[in-house]
């Protein structure tokens, strides 16, 4: 990302309102001069962060910013002033931990970790988040969290690491104030409870169906990017929406080019956000979209909008003993009405089907007798007999409106 890329985008986005019903604009990650340097932009971003913020919030949009907050690489200043700052090696003490490996944040690919319990991390955190809100950036995105809860020695060795990690978000709310939008990102779930306001619920989407040939590490290929891995994490995760924070599905990939994703693909990753009424984010480039991705985002964005709108924790349900781990079905209000969402992310095609009863039953209020209406360029159901039947390709997934019953009038 580049600051002209980020300028081009705002600049799209402003001119397309009516097509594509953005309120936040955020920065990801490529800004920083180093990470842990993250009040410093590199020779990308020449303006330098309260530009952007200034830019964003006269675009009309409220601007919003990612780090890494607990991760430090060698090149920062905090590592060079502050190494006595770093959680330790469990196995050699004398050494900083390396947290993780990311060959494009570091010479040598190795990443270190401030320690939270840490008094003097602790002041950092906090008025680093000060810093960044009195900028202008009221939503904060908060990445690679459980970099703060590997094992590794400590400056409070009594601290477990879940303590570790909630210190730490403890220490960016108290300068964030309360006022702020936190996102968690990468984050062990539970420590966050009551700390973030969003989360990201499951890893990272990608342009690609399947994880790539060198992510399928046994063990945790479940857990990598992938179109397959964040639907199963997007629905097995949706009960958490508005009961613990708003639930972050990950981007929609909307656009037709630079994608493996075919069109069912594309359809099945917008109707499992829609159905289950959480975030809806976009990354791309907004003006190569064509009218047809743009239409995808506004519909996908609307229908999420009516689910989340409609005062329900959790906002969908997947219907228990209707389909099958295979094929799950999930059912979501949409204030008088219901939404239906069948999936098939199974590698051959299949006949789904459920039944009215069902759908029904899955939330207050009785259903029409009407045909099932398709949403975001679903086939017809097929209706009879009190089923509701559709045929699904490979990776394919279709949504529909059962309209509710209007009020009986005495």
């Amino acid at each position: 990302v580049t600051e002209a890329a980020f300028l081009r985008n705002l600049e799209a986005l402003a001119g397309a309102r009516d097509q594509v019903p953005i309120d936040l604009v955020q920065l990801d990650d490529g800004y920083q001069r180093a990470i842990g340097d993250w009040l410093e932009t590199n020779e990308k971003f020449p303006s330098g962060l309260p530009a952007i913020a200034h830019a964003v919030r006269d675009a009309g949009f409220t601007p919003g910013l990612w780090t890494a907050p607990f991760c430090v690489v060698p090149e920062s200043r905090v590592f060079a002033a502050h190494e006595d700052w770093l959680l330790r090696d469990p196995d050699d003490p004398g050494a900083p931990l390396r947290g993780l490996h990311h060959g494009m944040w570091t010479k040598d690919g190795w990443v270190h970790v401030l320690d939270p319990t840490h008094p003097d991390v602790h002041a950092h955190l906090a008025e680093l988040f000060r810093a960044l809100h009195a900028m202008g950036f009221t939503y904060l995105k908060l990445d690679f969290l459980y970099a703060a809860a590997l094992r590794a020695g400590a400056h409070d060795p009594r601290a477990t690491r879940a303590e570790r990690l909630r210190r730490g978000l403890e220490a960016v709310r108290a300068g964030a104030g309360e006022h702020a939008f936190l996102l968690g990102c990468g984050c062990p779930l539970g420590p966050a409870g009551g700390l973030v306001d969003g989360m990201r619920i499951g890893p990272d989407t990608a342009p690609h169906w399947e994880p790539l040939p060198i992510a399928r590490i046994p063990g945790i290929e479940p857990t990598v990017p992938a179109g397959r891995n964040a639907l199963r994490n997007t629905l097995a995760r949706a009960w958490m929406h508005r009961r613990l924070w708003l639930n972050d599905p990950d981007c929609l990939l909307a656009r037709s080019k630079d994608s493996q994703l075919s069109r069912d693909e594309v359809r099945a990753l917008a109707i499992s956000i829609a159905v289950t009424g959480g975030m809806t984010i976009v990354s791309d480039d907004v003006p190569t979209l064509t009218p047809e991705d743009r239409a995808l985002i506004r519909e996908t964005a609307e229908l999420a909008r009516q689910v989340d709108e409609s005062e329900q924790g959790g906002a969908a349900r997947v219907l228990d003993g209707e389909g099958d781990e295979d094929h799950p079905q999930v059912v979501a209000r949409a204030f008088g009405d219901r939404l239906l969402a069948l999936f098939n992310p199974a590698e051959e095609p299949a006949r789904c089907a459920v039944t009215r009863a069902a759908v029904a039953g899955a939330g207050p209020g009785a259903l029409a007798e009407a045909a099932p209406e398709p949403l975001l360029g679903s086939p017809p159901a097929a209706w009879a007999e009190g089923r509701i039947e559709v045929a699904l390709p490979a990776h394919g997934a279709a949504l529909y409106r059962l309209r509710g019953a209007p009020p009986l009038v005495v």
